[in-house]
């Protein structure tokens, strides 16, 4: 099965992607250290893992960020299969709960390969994958206000000095937008309506960075309309 092992991975056919899973479902197929640069030489190939592959498009930067929520888990990143347990590109581990993010330069046309791990005790990790291209700063600081039964006022910080921004709000749960938002001009109080009385939603939000492209979105924040 795909990412069970990394000459059969998990394709990642285009960016933004984002996928929530636990490495149990994927074995155990390699053991040791996960490598020279990867953030640890201890064990954190010892649990199950999962691997997952993408193509640069163009040259930048992308994203990667793993949200666990376990303990003992690592995010490595190498450039091809043969180095995977010897050297990393880049690699994240600790024995905390706090995601674990790459900011990776890559080259257009250039494999790379994922690999989400955890030490020998715990065996497993269940995480939260997501891969966006960088462009410019992303908002930060999201936030939702004045939430009634069909609307939320929203805000956000704007680190890139941006002065247009596109917010998508969805249904608590959904994946990271695949497409574009709805444009907006204001970062304070955005009104968000139409919403359904007593439902949890949540928003992300993302800079125009004025020449074409957009910031990686942030998000998602997460709020309830009132009864």
């Amino acid at each position: 099965s795909p990412g069970q092992t990394c000459n059969a991975p998990i394709q990642i056919a285009s960016l933004p992607y984002s996928t929530t899973d636990n490495t149990s479902t994927y074995g155990d197929d390699v053991s040791g250290s996960p490598g020279n640069g990867c953030g640890s030489t201890n064990g954190y190939l010892d649990g199950d893992d999962v691997f997952y592959t993408f193509t640069a498009q163009n040259n930048g930067v992308v994203n990667i960020t793993m949200n666990p929520t376990g303990t003992w888990s690592g995010l490595f990143v190498y450039n091809s299969c043969a180095n995977v347990g010897v050297s990393c590109i880049a690699g994240v581990a600790n024995s905390d709960q706090t995601p674990r993010v790459i900011d990776l330069p890559v080259t257009a046309g250039q494999t790379y390969y994922i690999v989400i791990s955890t030490w020998a005790s715990p065996q497993s990790v269940a995480y939260t994958l997501t891969l966006q291209v960088v462009n410019c700063q992303p908002p930060a600081s999201l936030s939702a206000d004045n939430i009634g039964q069909t609307s939320a006022e929203l805000s956000w910080s704007n680190p890139s000095g941006a002065s247009s921004w596109e917010v998508a709000v969805q249904p608590a749960g959904s994946p990271i937008p695949s497409g574009s938002g709805e444009t907006v001009d204001t970062n304070s109080n955005f009104l968000a309506d139409g919403l359904t009385e007593a439902t949890a939603y949540q928003y992300y939000v993302r800079a125009d960075c004025g020449d074409g492209t957009f910031s990686a979105w942030s998000g998602p924040f997460l709020f309830n309309t009132s009864i």
